[in-house]
């Protein structure tokens, strides 16, 4: 299984979890579409292939997962049930960040070894 689809899982999984937990912050809508930055990112992915491809996404997901490990961080302060959901999703995302990373420098070294 390819590193998205394990990603997109446990996304998915995740999302269901927190809906089917009753764990969902009430005053929290969560978004209906993709934000301008996530349109711009997909537009620039999908004329690209191969190691091409794979340097680009591999560094949109590492940024992504760093600006997102920096919205929780500061969601996670506060003491209401969207700080508790984020406290609980902050490992999750830093192990994504962490496999992203990983997967970067992988990108990152079959581009050096050509």
């Amino acid at each position: 299984m390819a590193w998205i689809d394990k990603l997109m899982d446990r996304l998915t999984a995740r999302g269901t979890k927190v809906v089917a937990s009753g764990h969902a912050p009430a005053d929290v809508t969560p978004p209906t579409g993709s934000s301008i930055g996530a349109k711009a990112t997909y537009a620039k992915l999908k004329i690209l292939s191969g190691a091409s491809f794979d340097r680009s996404f591999a560094k949109s997901m590492v940024k992504d997962h760093q600006e997102d490990i920096k919205e929780y961080r500061q969601e996670a302060t506060k003491a209401d049930a969207a700080g508790r959901l984020a406290k609980e999703t902050l490992p999750i995302l830093q192990k994504h960040l962490q496999e992203a990373q990983s997967l970067e420098k992988q990108t990152a070294q079959k581009q050096s070894s050509r």
